[in-house]
């Protein structure tokens, strides 16, 4: 086992609070929707700027901590919620994968092809699996990884059935939602029961036979089911395999509980039918994935590993699909701006005061609907029902002038449970805002009515997505753009001279950049004239360093005094010998011609966005950019209409070393996505083959070598460096020899 030390962090981890720890981290509920006093400017008490959540001005001392404006931290506040909202961030992983997964009768997972032999080889007990593997099924994924296996059983759990339940025989339910803010539901019509599963619906015993025979008999949670099974008698197939781990009286509850859930669920079957759709609130679905986590936690946790780390926090971890209340942020992150002595919101306090205003609303109606089912139960009430705080165009009625007040009690909680599911959709669209405008949007016919116009729309403001992607986000605004040693940044510009590998880099930037080169028996001679040279001729060295440790910067400029004050220090650099074993002299020389760069352009999306050059020196005081070839654009995702590069150096010949075998352009060629390649032709070679390859076109033989060189330029570099001379060349005859010797481009 690793020991971590103190002080030291041993591990990271994500999760989600809990309403009680949301409430722990918080230092007040936030219930104005107001954030600043019109008369005095304040904070409003309760309001989204509240004293006690930090400071906003340099006046005034925190209410919670009694620091100043410069050194409280702020403090966090929370909203809530008066009914669970659906959680945006895992909206897609709910409605695409849990809620088709299972039925909303007995809250058992569907036996889909490949679930149950996908969770066989994961490790779940047999009694847990949805339903008995299938050999063939059980062949296919024989061998496959457990994240390969993972993604068969979650793809398995999206594809949901409209047959009835082969457990219960219950018809399934069809859902749809909208723009991420509401959950659409309706059962299945009776005419499109599939006759298969009437006549296997028989076989249950036969399964149960089977399901026993693999199980282990000895397991105490069996054993009445085993006897039952000997007996004769009814045979339960649903054994909860986390009741005793979780709560002692969990089976009273979940039974309970499943109780209410299928009452709502007839409820709401009888209202719309088979073809019309109703409104699924979060508070029905979180009761129905608590029934389900009751029934089979043991296969949701090696399918979601996330609901496995919630099991330590939360009593259902299905829980942390939903939220009663969310975190207000201190008011140091929401500072306001001021324009002629006003004070105008941040976005983000905006988006806090339309989820407080609908909050509001939400909790008036639960109110007014709680107090209508009292008075129900009540023979006489002399008081009157929420009227004047109630946030619809048209107030109830009044209970007391009317003669038969259990009637209209019951057409009122009719019109507020209407209501109730509207201000619930408007709710999650304002706290669906807070990550992404994207699906905060109102759905159309759902807009709030005023004197017979329909409203418009909100204003689209900012979420959490928008204030980090794209170039306006804080990473690439605030978090780019940090200087670093042994680099430079240019615009880029496009030469076909240069070789794929090679990059321009021109003289102002070499004689600013530096490469600690030891002092060694071969190159003693070249490290001294560079020394010589000095920082201000090229190529030249602008410090070098002493066995001892002492840097020595090279004085600048060019009298006899600093010449020979260079030359002095030039002539101190010796080798080392075989029998040193202390530092040698480094020379801290210009940059040079196949010198290695690592070229860079943000942001740095994958991996060849960061490629390694060969330098290759541009000889003009007037060059300031930085040259590429057009075929390196597609991996750097730049063009040449301004885009800017970073360059890197690497300080040592391992570095180098590693630049030149593993991230150097041709070893970048294919992408690590998909294998397509990153590097290729653009339209200026497309364009110069078909004007090559004209008939009429004809070369002299000027243009014919001077072809022949660029081809094979790199052949003489290489030939070049080597020192073999230059290589033996077999050229083409001529397509025309007389009156002039001409080459086709087709040559």
């Amino acid at each position: 086992m690793f020991a971590c030390a103190d002080g030291q962090i041993a591990s990271l981890r994500f999760r989600f609070y809990t309403p009680a720890e949301v409430k722990a981290v918080s230092v007040r509920r936030v219930t104005n929707e107001l954030a600043f006093d019109k008369c005095t400017g304040r904070g409003v008490d309760g309001g989204l700027h509240d004293a006690s959540l930090g400071l906003h001005s340099e006046k005034d001392l925190c209410g919670h901590c009694g620091l100043d404006y410069f050194t409280c931290p702020g403090h966090f506040g929370h909203i809530e919620f008066a009914k669970p909202v659906f959680n945006p961030l895992f909206f897609d992983l709910l409605f695409k994968k849990l809620m088709k997964s299972f039925c909303f009768s007995c809250f058992r997972l569907y036996g889909a092809d490949y679930l149950s032999a996908a969770l066989h080889y994961l490790g779940a007990p047999v009694h847990t699996l949805p339903g008995k593997p299938k050999q063939i099924e059980l062949a296919e994924l024989e061998g496959a990884s457990n994240s390969e296996l993972r993604i068969v059983a979650l793809r398995a759990l999206a594809a949901r059935p409209r047959t009835p339940c082969k457990l219960c025989g219950s018809r399934s339910w069809v859902l749809r939602h909208i723009n991420k803010q509401q959950l659409l539901a309706r059962p299945v019509s009776e005419n499109t029961r599939n006759k298969k599963w009437e006549t296997n619906a028989n076989d249950d015993e036969e399964d149960i036979e089977e399901v026993l025979a693999m199980a282990d008999v000895t397991d105490p949670r069996l054993t009445p089911h085993v006897s039952a099974m000997q007996s004769g008698g009814e045979v339960n197939l649903f054994v909860d395999s986390q009741a005793s781990k979780t709560c002692k009286n969990m089976e009273t509850v979940t039974t309970e509980m499943s109780d209410s859930v299928r009452r709502e669920l007839q409820e709401l079957a009888n209202s719309c039918g088979t073809s019309k759709e109703s409104c699924l609130l979060p508070e029905i679905s979180r009761l129905l994935l608590r029934c389900l986590w009751a029934n089979d936690a043991l296969v949701l946790c090696l399918l979601f590993p996330m609901l496995s780390a919630a099991t330590k926090h939360h009593q259902f971890a299905t829980d942390i699909f939903f939220l009663d209340a969310v975190l207000l942020s201190p008011s140091i992150c929401r500072l306001p701006r001021y324009v002629g002595g006003l004070a105008f919101e941040h976005p983000e306090t905006a988006i806090y005061s339309r989820v407080v205003r609908r909050t509001q609303c939400l909790s008036h109606i639960v109110e007014f609907i709680e107090q209508q089912r009292q008075e129900q139960h009540q023979p006489q009430e002399e008081s009157n029902p929420l009227q004047s705080n109630f946030p619809f165009k048209q107030p109830f009625p009044d209970l007391s002038k009317d003669s038969d007040s259990s009637l209209v009690n019951v057409a009122d909680i009719h019109r507020a449970e209407g209501a109730l599911k509207l201000a619930s959709v408007l709710l999650q669209a304002a706290v669906n805002g807070l990550y992404d405008s994207n699906t905060a949007s109102i759905p159309a016919g759902l807009e709030l009515k005023t004197d017979g116009t329909v409203s418009r729309q909100p204003i689209r403001l900012p979420g959490l997505r928008q204030r980090l992607e794209k170039k306006e986000g804080l990473f690439r605004m605030h978090m780019m753009g940090k200087r670093v040693n042994y680099t430079c940044r240019s615009v880029i510009s496009p030469d076909p001279n240069l070789d794929v590998t090679e990059v321009g880099v021109p003289l102002f930037f070499a004689c600013r950049l530096t490469f600690p080169t030891p002092v060694t028996a071969h190159n003693l001679e070249q490290l001294r004239q560079l020394v010589a040279n000095g920082p201000d001729v090229y190529p030249g060295a602008r410090s070098l360093q002493t066995p001892e440790g002492r840097l020595i910067h090279l004085p600048r400029g060019d009298t006899v005094q600093l010449r020979k004050k260079r030359e002095i220090l030039a002539r101190r650099l010796t080798p080392v010998s075989a029998e040193f074993t202390g530092l040698p002299y480094v020379v801290n020389r210009h940059l040079l011609d196949h010198d290695m760069l690592v070229m860079n352009r943000q942001p740095t999306l994958h991996r060849p966005s960061m490629q390694a050059h060969r330098v290759r020196i541009i000889h003009s005081t007037e060059a300031k950019t930085l040259r590429m070839h057009y075929s390196n654009c597609r991996a750097y995702n730049a063009d040449f209409d301004g885009d800017e590069m970073n360059g890197h150096l690497v300080q040592s010949y391992k570095a180098s070393a590693e630049l030149e075998t593993l991230a150097s352009v041709p070893y970048q060629y294919l992408s690590a996505k998909d294998g397509a390649p990153l590097a290729g032709l653009i339209q200026d070679h497309v364009i110069a083959a078909v004007k090559l390859t004209m008939r009429d076109r004809f070369l002299t033989h000027t243009d014919y070598l001077d072809l022949v060189y660029h081809a094979l330029r790199s052949l003489f570099i290489s030939v070049r460096q080597d020192s073999h001379g230059p290589p033996e060349l077999l050229l083409l005859e001529p397509a025309v020899m007389w009156p002039q010797r001409l080459w086709t481009g087709k040559q």
